[in-house]
């Protein structure tokens, strides 16, 4: 008597392991998830083109931002001997 009730245990246990790995596998498929990952890597690949592009933009986009502040700083510094009055006339 004592045996079965160890071979019930023990049959319980991988029953209950069993039904928890394939309700793992059935929410988290693993061949989903490589076709999944596969197919956002093969996007990624064709798209990098087009994101470097945005990139320089962005960049030079930015540079030209700061060429203009420094234009404009050195424009109207009020240490400079020849524009020095350009200040006071923005306000």
């Amino acid at each position: 008597m004592d045996f079965a009730l160890q071979a019930q245990g023990i049959i319980n246990y991988w029953v209950g392991a069993f039904n928890l790995s394939r309700s793992y596998f059935r929410r988290h498929n693993p061949w989903q998830e490589l076709v999944i990952a596969f197919i956002t890597t093969l996007k990624n690949g064709l798209t990098m083109n087009k994101k470097l592009k945005i990139a320089k933009y962005r960049v030079y986009n930015l540079q030209a931002q700061m060429n203009k502040m420094d234009k404009m700083i050195n424009e109207n510094n009020p240490y400079n001997f020849l524009s020095g009055g350009k200040l006071n006339t923005f306000n």
